[in-house]
């Protein structure tokens, strides 16, 4: 009678490939990254453990189905970035625009400052904003 958790040598977990049972709950892997780890079938099963630890490094990395090649992510529109900004000040506004929250802060003159520093930044990097724009949506 095999165990519910039994993994056979060739199945595929994440990056981790089994290659064969030592004990009844060890079980040893080859990494898609070409490094071997021993470890229980449960973790497998569960999908507690994908890789042989080579994702720590960059948890965000992103891989393709094989869990093969790296697929870099596409960068933003310039279009997508303003719009990004023009939410971003929005919600600055919004903060500079209650008293209540700015005199919650230790030091209200000095966070309205930075957050007109910010706001003026924004507008050279990604371009004047109509009035329109920024009112729109309220």
């Amino acid at each position: 009678m095999t165990r519910p958790n039994a993994v056979m040598p060739g199945e595929r977990f994440g990056r981790l490939t089994v290659i064969s049972a030592l004990k009844a709950t060890a079980i040893m892997c080859r990494c898609a990254c070409g490094n071997k780890r021993v470890t229980k079938a449960i973790y497998l099963r569960s999908g507690r453990l994908k890789s042989c630890g080579c994702m720590k490094a960059n948890p965000y990395q992103k891989f393709d189905k094989a869990a093969v090649e790296y697929q870099a992510p596409k960068p933003l529109s310039r279009n997508a970035r303003r719009r990004a900004a023009l939410v971003i000040i929005k919600i600055y506004l919004a903060f500079l625009n209650d008293p209540l929250r700015l005199a919650m802060m230790s030091d209200p003159a000095d966070v309205e400052y930075e957050i007109k520093a910010s706001i003026k930044r924004l507008i050279r990097d990604y371009g004047p904003f109509t009035k329109d724009e920024i009112n729109e949506g309220e």
